[in-house]
């Protein structure tokens, strides 16, 4: 593949899932402002910054680490005691080394973000040189084509080409060494301004992270400045910096190959579900009431009470104000977006199963009164596993399509794919979640309903915030929704 000069974004390119992520951050920011976890948001920070550090190597194949030895380092610290025999292919010592180098750099893409700079080419080179600290060589190839060990420049643009060659056989070609400079001003220019023309955050991470790995300005170490630098501009917007997880690496390079050829919205979408997923975690954190105590009693204590029950009415109405704007559009999208989908669904498969196979049905319930705690112990397991807290209390709604098949009154049974919307967080946070399962249920020997292991649905819940326009909910909302409903449909015809 030929190197192309870079491109600016096409300047109709929108997206709702980008869109949705700032509206999330805003929320979230609302929120954080009142957190009194004790420490734990840092805590929360120090450890998302260790995963990022641990895992941006092992996307580019530097080392291995088991997830045991992930774990223990990301919690208790990167301490080479904590890596036994075997769980890396590389010396304990030599390991934590190059992860505190990769820690070292993103503390100072969170430093510089702090102190209000803009992205240069010498802070690019600096990270490039922090990330590679400890790295002296890397390999290329020489004029015959075989793999030497090459001198690494640290903090210097490449003066050799590296282009790599596919599994097929074709050279990818990157930036020629000599356009290099050309190009990164060029990059610099146009992410200027993207960030003032107020392009959403998602959007100008994934345009600069693409386009700065297709121009590769160093001899090795790309892939880690690349997500270096899209952690700057989610950091820069007050979000979280974002890992790139070795599950998902061929999703990963998938989305960089797509957006080669031309199509750069698998990479966004890819990027707006990883800052969702930090966000959404962090929302769900414990928040405790802080009071203060003042030293000083008689009259400055009655003002400081004052001040205090002022400050707490004012909250309180906030709170009230954003809890209805959030709830009424999250009913609005259930009435006027999923209710429809799943009932058109429902009518032409109970058309099709009636006529096939008789005795068969397809219907529609939806949750009410004294039915919307119903299936609370599946979402709660599938919230687990996407890593936040259901609160059911402040909202919980769902709608339950029930595939019913012939059979024995012993061995009928029901294949169900049920959508649950309910709120974000162990206290109110502004956010609403909608997720989605197949579930096959049947009559166990006391002749009591009971479902089997829920099949999630979709690879991430969606969430929406009170931030959020409606009419960008009910986009995102209908998509995901004929998504959720094509692979609920997908699973009845497996077991069918």
């Amino acid at each position: 593949m030929a190197y192309e000069t870079i491109r600016p974004l096409p300047e109709d390119f929108a997206d709702a899932e980008a869109s949705s992520v700032d509206a999330l951050t805003a929320a979230w920011v609302d929120q954080r402002e009142g957190l009194a976890e004790g420490g734990a948001l840092a805590t929360f920070n120090e450890r998302l910054v260790r995963r990022w550090a641990i895992e941006t190597g092992i996307i580019e194949k530097l080392y291995t680490i088991d997830r045991g030895t992930t774990e223990l380092l990301v919690t208790h610290g990167l301490d080479s005691a904590l890596i036994e025999h075997g769980t890396t292919n590389i010396p304990p010592e030599e390991l934590v080394t190059i992860l505190k180098d990769h820690r070292d750099a993103a503390g100072f893409v969170i430093d510089y973000v702090a102190q209000g700079w803009g992205l240069t080419a010498h802070f690019i080179k600096s990270v490039h040189a922090l990330l590679c600290r400890h790295q002296d060589f890397t390999e290329a190839e020489d004029q015959f084509g075989n793999t030497i060990r090459v001198k690494l420049s640290k903090g210097e643009w490449k003066t050799v080409a590296n282009n790599p060659k596919r599994p097929d056989g074709e050279m990818h070609e990157y930036c020629p060494p000599v356009l290099v400079n050309d190009e990164m001003e060029i990059l610099l220019k146009l992410y200027a301004e993207m960030t003032k023309a107020g392009v959403a955050t998602v959007i100008r991470a994934a345009w600069l992270h693409h386009r700065f790995t297709q121009i590769h300005p160093f001899q090795d170490g790309n892939g880690r400045v690349a997500r270096a630098l899209t952690a700057m501009v989610f950091v820069a917007a007050e979000c979280f910096p974002i890992v790139v997880d070795r599950e998902i690496r061929d999703i990963y390079i998938e989305s960089l190959e797509k957006a080669d050829a031309g199509e750069i919205r698998p990479l966004v979408r890819l990027l707006a579900r990883l800052e969702k997923k930090e966000i959404e975690q962090a929302l769900s954190m414990s928040q405790d009431v802080l009071a203060e105590r003042p030293e000083q009693g008689g009259a400055l204590r009655a003002k400081l009470l004052e001040a205090l029950r002022d400050k707490a009415r004012d909250k309180r109405q906030a709170i009230t104000a954003k809890r209805k704007e959030v709830l009424d559009k999250g009913k609005s999208v259930f009435d006027h977006v999923i209710m429809p989908l799943v009932e058109e669904l429902a009518e032409e498969l109970d058309s099709i199963l009636s006529e096939e196979l008789p005795g068969s049905a397809a219907t529609v319930e939806r949750s009410g009164q004294n039915t919307r705690h119903f299936f609370k112990s599946q979402i709660v397991s599938i919230a687990q596993r996407e890593g936040y807290f259901g609160d059911f209390d402040t909202a919980h709604e769902w709608v339950r399509l029930r595939l019913e098949r012939p059979g024995d009154s012993e061995d009928r049974s029901v294949n169900e794919i049920v959508i649950s919307m309910h709120s974000l967080g162990r206290h109110f946070t502004g956010v609403l979640v909608i997720t989605a399962y197949f579930a096959t249920r049947f009559l166990d020997e006391d002749s009591r309903s009971v479902a089997l292991d829920p099949h999630r649905l979709a690879d991430r819940s969606l969430t929406f915030s009170y931030r959020e326009e409606e009419a960008n909910i009910s986009a995102r909302v209908k998509e995901w929704t004929d998504d959720v409903l094509d692979m609920g449909l997908a699973q009845l015809q497996a077991i069918m």
